[in-house]
């Protein structure tokens, strides 16, 4: 998978590390933070969470916070940035106060409204979190994580057709994007019984990952169906190239049928008369 896919997880590629940050000058090449500034400078992601992590381990949150400042020429996204570390490490009430401190520095903020709906999604806030992912979208309609997770909430809303315009634009912006083509694969197959266009997805599903069980589950119960209904329609076009014999519509009529009727047909005829005749 592509390492820049945001679908599930909070951001934190080389691509999305914006602006660039630069080295304080008070600060000794020595000092861990020096490290730290210098790993983000050379996008270094295994680095930086390294280092990150023993600062954060050697100070409180508050103090983590002004480390960020020190180490950011830019506020806001040391705000963010700082919320992406505390959500990694699990610790989301924190990371929700980063978030949302970020936005009121710059409410314009992208990713800042993408990764808060991601912390309302999880504690099922649906409402407020399509509306952080609708905002996220109005700022960069090319996120395509933020479709995904919006077409999720749709689904769970049962906003499915919602739900599948928004995976559909996730696909269209991100082909790999695994988690769409598993939703979009199940509302086809679930929702919509459109087995065709379930099949379709299923197996893109599994071209990204073999791994997911349950588009196997559902591709093998597509294909088995369309296995008897193939039965089916041979069986029926045999059935008009030989038709049975014994199954002949209407009756054939005989000499002796037609003379009954012709004597039943003269008698009601002098009934009738003698019902006129006064």
């Amino acid at each position: 998978m592509n390492r820049k896919q945001v679908t599930i997880g909070i951001v934190l590629s080389a691509a999305l590390l914006s602006p660039v940050l630069t080295p304080h000058p008070a600060l000794a090449e020595s000092d861990p933070k020096w490290e730290i500034t210098q790993a983000l400078i050379d996008f270094d992601e295994h680095k930086y969470l390294e280092h990150l992590s023993f600062v954060h381990s050697s100070v409180s949150t508050g103090t983590a916070a002004a480390t960020w400042r020190l180490l950011n020429q830019n506020e806001t996204q040391a705000h963010f940035y700082l919320g992406v570390f505390l959500f990694e490490q699990g610790q989301k009430e924190l990371a929700e106060n980063q978030f949302v401190k970020t936005l009121e520095l710059d409410p314009d903020h992208a990713l800042g409204h993408f990764n808060l709906g991601l912390l309302y999604n999880e504690q099922k806030k649906l409402d407020a979190a399509k509306a952080e992912y609708n905002e996220a979208i109005r700022l960069d309609p090319t996120l395509h994580g933020a479709h995904t997770n919006l077409g999720t909430v749709n689904l769970i809303q049962k906003e499915y057709q919602a739900a599948t315009e928004n995976f559909k634009t996730a696909i269209g912006l991100e082909p790999e994007d695994l988690k769409a083509h598993i939703s979009l694969g199940h509302l086809y197959f679930y929702v919509f019984k459109n087995f065709p266009a379930a099949k379709k997805e299923y197996k893109k599903v599994l071209k990204l990952d073999p791994r997911i069980k349950l588009a196997k589950t559902n591709l093998r119960a597509i294909k088995k169906d369309e296995r008897k209904a193939r039965k089916q329609e041979r069986k029926f076009e045999r059935s008009l190239r030989k038709p049975d014999k014994e199954e002949v519509i209407g009756d054939i009529e005989t000499p002796a049928d037609k003379t009954d009727a012709s004597e039943d047909e003269t008698t009601a005829d002098e009934k009738k008369k003698d019902l006129f005749n006064f």
